[in-house]
């Protein structure tokens, strides 16, 4: 542009600071800062400018509440100064390194990801009903398939009843594959597919499979034929309707995919923390 008006100035400056950090790690950026504000405050000092006694006092805090993390938040407090104007002199560079590493010590090697407890997922109570507004119905179904079938909250959402494919394997067991159109593992978007064959005898597979996933799954396919019946003649299930239909409570139900992280709300009150803790980033 050969000419800028003061509004049209203010906005370009506005642009430039605003697209800086991407518009997710805005919003983590600013909760640290938050953070950092509070702990600063329980001092009475002020954020601004950064002083040996801020950081001290930073670090100080951080220490005792045993923040793994310490090394963000100080790097986060740093980078922010020196966004603002402010030149780090080589106390507060070496503050940086030093009180990091006073943060840390004593806290041990940090937590491994564990094995899911499949074993557990058969204490989940059975009914159909949601466990709360905004909650998938038949709750059960919905973790034991994000449990066994390995998917990320975002892929159980949005999962469709008609990508869910049940075949017989060649030993005639009951086999149900999962096709996700767009997974994080799946760079290229040619589609993923995730299949499990049924554990059950005979016996067991007749009486409703108990803690099979195959069979937990073929169930709850049954129920959604019965609750959402097509009216199009030859089509089993409605062609959209999300594999995990939605509760809204006083008996109304929505067949669209389930808000994401509701499940961790719904869950904590029916299984045991261990069960919730190991499930992690799945949200169930």
């Amino acid at each position: 542009p050969s000419v800028l008006s003061p509004a049209e100035k203010q906005k370009a400056l506005e642009d430039l600071d605003r697209d800086i950090l991407a518009a997710s790690t805005n919003r983590t950026h600013d909760a640290r800062l938050r953070t950092i504000g509070n702990a600063l405050h329980l001092w009475g000092i002020p954020m601004w400018p950064p002083t040996s006694a801020s950081w001290k006092a930073l670090a100080a805090t951080l220490k005792v509440g045993r923040y793994a993390s310490a090394a963000v938040y100080l790097s986060t407090y740093r980078t922010a100064a020196e966004r603002l104007g402010y030149v780090m002199d080589e106390f507060a560079i070496r503050s940086v390194k030093d009180y990091t590493r006073s943060c840390l010590r004593g806290l041990g090697a940090p937590a491994r990801p564990r094995a899911l407890p499949f074993e557990s997922l058969i204490e989940l109570p059975r009914g159909r009903d949601a466990w709360a507004s905004n909650g998938p119905i038949n709750p059960r179904a919905a973790i034991v398939t994000g449990a066994w079938w390995l998917c990320r909250e975002i892929e159980l959402s949005c999962l469709r009843a008609r990508l869910v494919e049940v075949s017989m394997s060649p030993s005639r067991i009951p086999k149900i594959s999962i096709h996700l159109p767009a997974s994080k593992g799946d760079q290229l978007a040619t589609g993923l597919s995730r299949s499990l064959c049924c554990i059950c005898t005979p016996t067991a597979r007749a009486a409703g499979g108990y803690g099979c996933p195959v069979c937990i799954l073929l169930d709850h396919l049954r129920f959604l034929r019965h609750r959402f019946p097509s009216k199009q003649k030859g089509q089993k299930l409605i062609k959209f309707l999300a594999l995990f239909v939605i509760s809204l409570g006083s008996d109304i139900e929505r067949a669209v995919p389930f808000p994401l992280g509701e499940m961790a709300h719904v869950v904590l009150p029916f299984i045991h923390f261990q069960l919730v803790e190991r499930i992690g980033k799945l949200r169930a």
